[in-house]
């Protein structure tokens, strides 16, 4: 039994009573907000741990408030607008941006010289592993002269916004180049593998550079090379490279770089040291994709594409063209040779072996001899493979007729499930539903697809991706199940594969209502207009899909409250209108129209001109939440979070 001074110690845990009503929710509720009225920062994760019973529904009243919280006030815009000055520099255009800075062209003001400036975003600020990447970079940089490298001009920091720039390159970077090659706009012909073979002795002769001046790149990639007007490749971002005395993983001993283009000992997280041979091998990846306009591994997840690196070869080039040269193959091949010691030993002789190609003269590499292994086997035991081979077949044609009994049975069933998920939000009758359908035997994508929205649904989106993957795997042309995926990976921060699975699923046709809300879901990063629109296009296909009109409606109160933007107000309003009209019986109708009402009087209160709406609105606001009380028969979560929410921010 707890001794005394452990109770004293539990009651003092924030969101603890040691009460009958410990785990009342309109009592944990009241002094969660007692706490935000007071000024203080509660501990969300104390309250979760000490009221488990209620741990679902506070994790949808944390978020609820955050949202209000983050709409009641100002935003502050990463972008730097047109013209602004900040330090010597004047701000033209953003050219690009990613998780380590924005890519400006500016014009340097004491000079007149136009410039890259890259700018460290407020929110990677706070980062101390950011802070030093970008620092590096700048650092790094700045003791390397190559007409191959882009150069550093000035660092700085105005007014808490660190910065750098760089000589401005006038063109794009290789992987927008692939981009079109994969669209068949720019011919696979010999003076293109020329060209190819040009530009990776232009890479080899900067990162030979490099490596003498003791510099490992570490991330060499097409994204990071850039190709200028003149068709000369410059290497940038020098973000992650560390001296050759100081090479292997993270401090913290993560595994830094892109997944694609990581050499074997990186991608298998060898805490032995890295030289600069990795970058060998990363020439050797951005080569391979350029010839094969198809990367030399890829897989599902980041974790399926290391492990393809540490323990298989890529396909021979010629395999996938044969109009692919034999020697470039042979030397693009040999940099990314499994063992260390089996590639180029430096970049120099990468260079000088494309030199030699290009030059029409014999390359110093030679071809591997190939051994077929499997093929002598073959010819030993014939009979034994060709038993294999038969056993293969049944038991596929087994498992195909299986699958297909499974779906039948448990159609119904997981029918049923989107209908308790999507209609009635009902996640437990949903998953109760989906564990009958799977006891029947269905293993099928739609299974896996509703289980993934389940936890998808719930902000948990960790949880969701692997069981997406499961419904991705049974049908990869489901276009519902990519949308998901995609908009999982974004919500996660993982934007490579998040823009993998959008892209994939944008090839396939959307016709469904569910489609177009996932795709809508994943477009919300965008201005807002995009997920609206396809939103609808759901209800264009199902009038009545309330899970489209609630988002709608969302993605409206977002441009109304943060953008400021009128024109969504009465728009907002009809969604909400439209909710109560294809279903007056449900409670959880006439709440949803109380938020929209709640959020339009917000916005009406900011206005001089609209004061007399927003006391409508109010008033409309607690007739709804008086229906709905009514209709439930009883207070929950989110009528509680709904009259905590006006009480503080309309009163």
């Amino acid at each position: 039994m707890p001794s005394e001074e452990e109770k004293q110690n539990d009651q003092a845990l924030p969101g603890n009573t040691d009460s009958a009503s410990a785990d009342s929710l309109e009592s944990v509720l009241d002094q969660y907000l007692q706490e935000l009225a007071s000024g203080e920062q509660p501990d969300q994760e104390a309250y979760l741990r000490n009221h488990p019973r209620l741990a679902d529904s506070l994790r949808g009243i944390f978020r609820t408030l955050e949202f209000i919280e983050a709409t009641g006030r100002s935003l502050t815009s990463s972008r730097l607008e047109e013209g602004c000055v900040l330090g010597d520099f004047r701000i033209i255009r953003e050219v690009g941006r990613g998780g380590m800075g924005v890519v400006y062209e500016a014009v340097q003001l004491s000079l007149g010289r136009r410039v890259a400036l890259k700018v460290m975003p407020p929110g990677a600020a706070l980062s101390e592993t950011a802070r030093e990447r970008f620092q590096r970079e700048a650092a790094t940089t700045g003791r390397l002269h190559h007409s191959n490298i882009v150069p550093v001009y000035a660092v700085g920091e105005e007014e808490g916004i660190s910065y750098h720039a760089m000589q401005f390159i006038d063109g794009q970077s290789l992987g927008q180049f692939l981009k079109k090659a994969r669209e068949g706009k720019i011919p696979a012909d010999r003076a293109y593998f020329h060209r190819v073979a040009r530009w990776g002795k232009q890479v080899a002769d900067a990162l030979s550079h490099a490596h003498q001046q003791g510099i490992i790149h570490r991330d060499i990639k097409p994204s990071n090379l850039l190709l200028d007007s003149d068709d000369n490749v410059w290497i940038s971002d020098f973000g992650l490279a560390r001296t050759a005395s100081n090479v292997s993983l993270t401090v913290t001993g993560d595994i830094v770089g892109t997944a694609r283009y990581m050499s074997p000992e990186q991608a298998s997280g060898s805490k032995e040291s890295i030289d600069h041979r990795t970058d060998i091998y990363s020439l050797g990846a951005t080569l391979y994709e350029l010839c094969a306009r198809r990367p030399a591994y890829d897989g599902e997840t980041r974790q399926a594409v290391l492990s393809q690196i540490t323990f298989t070869r890529p396909v021979e080039l010629r395999k996938i063209n044969p109009d692919i040269p034999r020697d470039l193959e042979t030397i693009i091949h040999k940099c990314m040779s499994s063992r260390v010691d089996d590639r180029y030993s430096t970049a120099e002789d990468v260079s000088e072996d494309l030199r030699r190609f290009l030059a029409g003269e014999n390359i110093l590499a030679r071809r591997t001899p190939m051994i077929i292994k499997v093929a002598r086997k073959v010819r030993r035991y014939p009979y034994r493979f060709a038993a294999i081979i038969l056993l293969l077949c049944l038991l596929s044609a087994s498992a195909m007729l299986l699958i297909h009994i499974r779906h039948i049975r448990g159609e119904q069933k997981i029918t049923d499930a989107y209908q308790a998920l999507l209609y009635e939000h009902n996640s437990q009758r949903a998953g109760e539903l989906l564990d009958a359908a799977a006891h029947a035997g269905v293993d099928s994508a739609d299974l896996y697809l509703c289980r993934g929205l389940i936890p998808l649904f719930s902000a948990q989106q960790q949880r969701a991706v692997p069981v997406l993957l499961k419904s991705y795997q049974r049908d990869p042309a489901k276009v519902e199940t990519c949308y998901a995926l995609a908009f999982a990976y974004y919500e996660t921060g993982d934007y490579v594969n998040g823009t993998l699975y959008f892209n994939r699923a944008a090839a396939l046709p959307a016709e469904t209502a569910l489609a177009w809300l996932l795709r809508g879901y994943a477009s919300a990063d965008d201005s807002g207009s995009a997920a609206i629109e396809c939103f609808n296009k759901a209800l264009e296909i199902k009038p009545d899909f309330t899970p489209a009109i609630e988002a709608r409606a969302f993605a409206r109160a977002t441009q109304l409250l943060v953008n400021g933007d009128r024109e969504q107000l009465q728009p907002m309003l009809q969604d909400y209108d439209a909710w109560v009209r294809f279903w007056p019986d449900n409670p959880r109708s006439y709440a949803a129209r109380a938020t929209g009402r709640l959020y339009a009087a917000a916005y009406c209160a900011t206005q001089s001109d609209l004061q007399n709406k927003a006391k409508e609105l109010q008033k409309g606001f607690r007739k709804d939440m008086a229906l709905a009380e009514k209709l439930a028969g009883k207070p929950s979560a989110g009528l509680l979070l709904r009259w905590g929410v006006y009480d503080r921010y309309i009163n």
